[in-house]
């Protein structure tokens, strides 16, 4: 019996992952992060600036609010199937897309 697929990792490896978020953050300029559906980090921050990395991610004041904006964001992507946009801190604007696979959000 196949395995069953619950996580994008079930399928494409996490170094597989890594890869093509780097060419595809690099391709569009954007920062990008992987998350799973309960908001836990796959990836490395793809294309991240200075900025972003030592006032943002690494300012434990900031980052428990924004990774609970970007929880709440995966949710919302995933309920509705469909990506959701929102603003964050310093006029950043962050998206959430769901990834399905045999029309399943993985």
């Amino acid at each position: 019996m196949p395995k069953k697929i619950t996580q994008l990792t079930d399928i494409v490896s996490v170094r597989t992952i890594q890869k093509i978020q780097d060419k595809f953050a690099e391709a569009l300029g954007f920062s990008l992060v992987t998350y799973d559906l309960k908001g836990r980090r796959i990836t490395k921050t793809s294309n991240v600036n200075r900025f972003w990395k030592e006032f943002i991610e690494d300012n434990p004041t900031i980052h428990p609010s924004d990774k609970d904006d970007m929880v709440k964001a995966i949710e919302v992507a995933v309920k509705t199937k469909e990506t959701y946009i929102f603003d964050c801190y310093c006029n950043a604007t962050s998206f959430a897309v769901p990834i399905n696979v045999n029309d399943r959000t993985v």
